[in-house]
C-alpha cells in the first residue's frame, strides 16, 4: 500500500505545484491500483502458505517414517531377545531343538542385528532430513516441476541414478553385504536341516 500512498502524494504534489496548469492530466485510478496491489499481496501470501503447507507435510512424513522405523527396530530387538531366552534353560534345549538352534543363531548374531538396526535408523533419519531440506530449496521444487513435465525422462534419470547409487554402495560395502548374505543363508539352513 506504500506504492498507492506514493502515487497519491505525487498527484497532490503536481496539483500544488501546477495549480491552474493542472488540467488535461489523466485521472489517477486509485481503486485499480489498490486492487492490483491487494491481488499481488494475496498472491504472495498464498505462495507463502503453500510453502508452509509443504514444509508441514514434509515434517509430518519425516516424523512418521522415523517413528515406523524405530517401532520396527524395537520389535526386531525384542523378538531377538525373546529368541535368546531358551538358551538359558537346558531342559528346553532337548524338548525344542529347532527353537534352541534359532536361539543360538540369534545369540551369535545379536550384535549384527543391532548394527543393522542402527544402520537402518541412521539411513532413515538421514533420508528424511535430506527430503525435508530439499523441500525447502527452490532447486528441489524446480526439479520436481521439471519431472512433472518430462515424466519419462525423469523416471529414466531417477532409475539410472538409483541403480548407480545402489551398485556403488554394494561395491563399496561388499564385505558387509557378503556377511549379511552369509548370515541369511545360515538362518535358512536352520529350517532346511529339520
Amino acid at each position: 500500500m506504500g506504492i498507492l500512498a506514493y502515487c497519491k502524494s505525487f498527484v497532490d504534489c503536481c496539483k500544488l505545484k501546477l495549480k491552474a496548469d493542472y488540467k488535461d492530466f489523466p485521472e489517477f485510478n486509485d481503486d485499480a491500483l489498490r486492487l492490483s496491489l491487494q491481488a499481488k499481496a494475496d498472491e504472495i501470501s498464498a505462495a507463502e502458505q503453500i510453502v508452509s503447507n509443504r514444509q508441514s507435510v514434509s515434517l509430518a512424513k519425516a516424523g512418521t517414517s522415523r517413528t515406523i522405523v524405530l517401532a520396527f527396530v524395537a520389535i526386531v530387538i525384542a523378538t531377538i531377545a525373546i529368541l535368546i531366552q531358551p538358551r538359558i534353560s537346558t531342559q528346553e534345549k532337548d524338548d525344542f531343538p529347532l527353537l534352541f538352534q534359532v536361539s543360538t543363531f540369534a545369540a551369535e548374531n545379536f550384535f549384527s542385528f543391532m548394527g543393522a538396526s542402527v544402520v537402518v535408523v541412521v539411513v532413515t533419519w538421514l533420508t528424511t532430513a535430506f527430503n525435508v531440506a530439499m523441500d525447502n530449496r527452490r532447486l528441489a521444487r524446480s526439479l520436481l516441476e521439471a519431472s512433472y513435465v518430462r515424466k519419462r525422462s525423469a523416471i529414466a534419470v531417477f532409475f539410472v541414478g538409483a541403480v548407480i547409487t545402489i551398485g556403488v554402495t554394494l561395491w563399496i560395502f561388499r564385505p558387509a553385504v557378503l556377511s549379511l548374505i552369509e548370515t541369511g543363508k545360515e538362518f535358512f539352513k536352520l529350517f532346511g536341516s529339520t
